[in-house]
């Protein structure tokens, strides 16, 4: 973020002498549990996870609008409606604007924020009307704030999206839909599935159009949730599929031979049965342990979705066997994967599992 945003980053810097001197980050900072942050907590979370989030939020949908088909679907729109569902201090959500503003111009954009922590919320309005409000945007960027807490069920904000949305804007489904790091909030995690946040997004998800959904997988996390993500959207998506055969428009893009392989049956004697997958996104960002600024990796599991013809075609594009798909990044301890869509196959090329812009292939 510092190299996308620096004077909002630099401003981040200069909110954090606002803390007392006696607190603490990372003992008073417990990503698992955002919905219940006090406003010390709030800000300290603008200085570990709003630059984050900022940045994995960007290289997503910079990936994905380089894709020729999901740009031109996008291009040939004059109103674009996001509904952005967890979103904190709304780091995700200015990555996504930040990624827009690179690729497009003239655009009305809507973006329905959803987030439990009314600080949170009102941190990020601040953001947003100090330094995207006042600023020369290449597009009309409208931020609407949603405050709602999820008890048990994504559908439990339905109510509130035809009031707000439906009935107040006429928007009735969006044309993108991001879930960034929910499902492992502590109130998220122990009460709701992957599962329902397809069927969510299957129902309010426009035809022909893309989903972003983010998690924290750090191999070596001490939270399970983070450890296992990769396995329970996966499987989960499995039995969606299975459902709601014929019923449901969405089509996972990424992590490309993972969802492949678990759609077709073949993760039993194909698949490495890894316990995650990762990609790793360098981030400048406080380190708690130590109070310094620096470089450091990130480790996120994303999965890209589609839908409609948009879906069908981008997962035509990327069936590809002859292309390793690296599920993991070699970083120090950790070693490198590279999955092919058959096992049998090596591949001659290499790239992310975790990117549908063929560019980045490389011959091995």
């Amino acid at each position: 973020m510092r190299g996308l945003n620096p004077l909002l980053y630099n401003a981040v810097i200069e909110w954090s002498t606002q803390l007392p001197k006696e607190f603490s980050v990372s003992e008073k900072i417990d990503n698992r549990d955002n919905i219940n942050n006090k406003e010390e907590e709030v800000v300290a979370a603008l200085l570990t996870e709003f630059p984050c989030s900022y940045r994995q939020a960007y290289e997503a949908y910079f990936d994905l609008l380089q894709n020729d088909k999901v740009y031109q679907t996008y291009f040939e729109l004059d109103k674009i409606s996001v509904l952005a569902l967890g979103t904190g201090s709304g780091g995700d959500v200015f990555g996504l604007i930040h990624a827009l503003e690179r690729f497009y111009k003239g655009k009305q954009i809507k973006i329905f924020t959803v987030e439990g922590n009314e600080l949170a919320l009102l941190s990020q309005v601040n953001i947003y009307k100090t330094f995207f409000l006042k600023e020369e945007l290449k597009n009309k960027i409208e931020l609407i704030p949603i405050h709602f807490k999820f008890e048990r069920y994504f559908d439990e904000l339905q109510p509130i999206l035809k009031e707000v949305c439906q009935e107040a804007l006429q928007v009735e489904t969006f044309d993108i839909i991001q879930s960034f790091k929910l499902m492992n909030e502590g109130s998220i995690s122990s009460n709701m599935r992957f599962f329902d946040l397809y069927r969510f997004i299957n129902k309010n998800l426009a035809a022909n159009r893309v989903s972003v959904i983010l998690e924290n997988a750090d191999p070596t996390s001490k939270y399970i949730a983070d450890r296992t993500v990769a396995a329970r959207a996966l499987i989960e998506f499995t039995s969606f599929a299975q459902q709601y055969y014929k019923r449901h428009q969405l089509h996972v893009l990424t992590p490309t031979p993972c969802i492949a392989r678990c759609l077709s049956g073949l993760n039993i004697n194909q698949c490495h049965r890894c316990t995650t997958t990762y990609e790793e996104v360098k981030c400048y960002v406080l380190r708690m342990e130590t109070s310094f600024f620096e470089i450091q990796s990130t480790f996120v599991y994303s999965m890209k979705l589609a839908t409609g013809e948009l879906g069908h075609q981008l997962v035509e594009f990327i069936r590809d066997d002859s292309i390793a798909y690296q599920t993991k990044v070699a970083v120090g301890q950790f070693e490198d994967q590279y999955c092919t869509l058959n096992a049998r196959n090596k591949g001659t090329k290499q790239t992310s599992a975790f990117k549908i812009s063929q560019s980045s292939c490389k011959e091995v």
